[in-house]
């Protein structure tokens, strides 16, 4: 709901030919009891001006004429930038709850596309097992079952042993590594 404070600012503010205050409450959609409570404080505070006019209106003949004052467009600015704010902030935190939101699905979508490309990788190593393998046994042929990601080419066995088979150096250094340990533990 508006505040009657500022709907009686916004009427006197386009109405700057003048006004009686009996057109200001019947007008600017301020409910009877409170403009007249307002009416008082407008006058008083200096928010409104009067004219030397006086015309008849609902309140009675010879009413007197007023308009808005530089103090009461000041109020009435000070309560748009009051409503600005708060607007601003209300959209600032719905930003911020917005990017909150993003930031979680992305990491939903990342975990997500983790789980889906398992069986991918699951396949992948298996047929690079299934290569080494076969390299193994054949080292010398052109075709391993496995191709090259850039070219599409076949990848020739002695590339996939040099690659993935551990050299016989690495081997010794792993069995010393670990065979006094095993032997310790019995």
């Amino acid at each position: 709901m508006p505040d009657p404070y500022s709907l009686a600012l916004e009427y006197a503010e386009k109405h700057p030919e003048g006004f009686t205050l009996g057109e200001l409450c019947q007008k600017s959609g301020v409910e009877k009891n409170l403009c007249k409570k307002l009416r008082g404080e407008f006058i008083s505070s200096g928010i409104f001006t009067e004219l030397g006019d006086t015309r008849d209106d609902m309140w009675g003949t010879d009413q007197h004429v007023y308009t808005i004052s530089f103090n009461g467009k000041s109020q009435l600015l000070s309560h748009r930038m009051t409503d600005l704010t708060s607007a601003i902030v209300a959209l600032t935190v719905i930003m911020l709850i917005g990017l909150g939101v993003q930031i979680w699905f992305a990491f939903e979508q990342t975990n997500y596309a983790k789980i889906q490309s398992i069986p991918e990788r699951i396949y992948q190593a298996q047929q690079l097992q299934t290569a080494i393998a076969f390299c193994e046994e054949n080292p010398e042929s052109k075709k391993s079952g496995v191709f090259e990601i850039a070219t599409g080419n076949p990848t020739p066995c002695t590339l996939i042993l040099e690659k993935y088979r551990p050299s016989r150096d690495e081997l010794g250094l792993l069995i010393e590594t670990f065979l006094p340990a095993l032997n310790n533990s019995r």
